[in-house]
């Protein structure tokens, strides 16, 4: 799963983590009828991306890792990807 972006820490942690994932989009369909869509603007390819911002579900922030219950309720997510660890770290011109 961690190419799809979504990583489970250790076995039995409700909690998901976050991950740049290796496509600019899919859907996963739950067997309970619900459906996972992920999608992402940036750069793909060589070199470490960084999560910059998210959109889960229509809520803008910073999202870093999800409960489980809200992947298998489907969720709708949104990714900018960055190639720059923490682009709000650059100096101002």
């Amino acid at each position: 799963m961690s190419a799809l972006g979504l990583y489970q820490v250790s076995p039995g942690d409700p909690e998901i983590d976050l991950l740049a994932p290796l496509f600019h989009a899919y859907r996963i369909s739950l067997p309970n009828g619900k459906q996972v869509s992920v999608s992402s603007t940036g750069p793909l390819g060589a070199g470490p991306l960084f999560i910059q911002s998210t959109d889960l579900n229509g809520s803008k922030g910073q999202v870093r890792s999800i409960p489980y219950a809200t992947l298998m309720n489907g969720m709708d997510l949104k990714l900018a990807l960055t190639s720059e660890w923490r682009p709000s770290d650059r100096p101002s011109s």
